[in-house]
C-alpha cells in the first residue's frame, strides 16, 4: 500500500511537534530521531531549508509511538500493574 501524499512540514509544525515529543531539549533528541544533524534541523526550523517530505510521516510515527507508550503506562497504573522494567526515557513535564 502506498503512503499518502503528505504536505511538506512547516517550521512551526516542526518546532511544535519537537517540543511536544521531547520537551525543552527537543532539538537534540529530534535530530537524532530523524537521523540528521542539529544544524540541518536548525536550518529547517528557521525556514532556510525545506525538510524532506518523509519527516512528516516520521513525526507522525514518533507521536503515535509516544501516545501508545503513554496509554500503556496509564493502563498499568489504573490496573496497579507493574510497568515494564525497561529504563524510561527522561521527559520533562
Amino acid at each position: 500500500m502506498a503512503a499518502p501524499d503528505l504536505q511538506t512540514l512547516s517550521p512551526l509544525e516542526l518546532a511544535t511537534t519537537g517540543l511536544a515529543l521531547y520537551g525543552a531539549g527537543w532539538r537534540t533528541r529530534l535530530a537524532a530521531a530523524l537521523e540528521v544533524s542539529e544544524d540541518e534541523l536548525a536550518l529547517v526550523e528557521r525556514g532556510l531549508m525545506a525538510p524532506p517530505r518523509e519527516w512528516r510521516a516520521k513525526l507522525v510515527m514518533l507521536a503515535q509511538d509516544l501516545a501508545l507508550r503513554a496509554m500503556e503506562a496509564a493502563n498499568a497504573l489504573l490496573w496497579c500493574e507493574e510497568v515494564a522494567e525497561s529504563e524510561p526515557e527522561a521527559r520533562p513535564a
